[in-house]
């Protein structure tokens, strides 16, 4: 479930000239706030199809 919420904005109600726009990377912390999952088998490729496998870690 996502935290964020999606804005709709009119084109007529949409900003037409801006002076500035400000980009921020995201803290780790942060980024942990918004992971979730869970791994259910710490295997990750079959060795021998190179095949991710089903609920590992990929």
């Amino acid at each position: 479930m996502s935290k964020f919420k999606v804005i709709e904005i009119k084109e007529d109600a949409r900003p037409r000239d801006f002076e500035a726009f400000q980009l921020r990377l995201a803290s780790p912390e942060k980024i942990k706030s918004w992971s979730y999952g869970e791994v259910k088998k710490p295997e990750t490729i079959n060795y021998r199809t190179l095949k991710p496998e089903r609920d590992g870690l990929f």
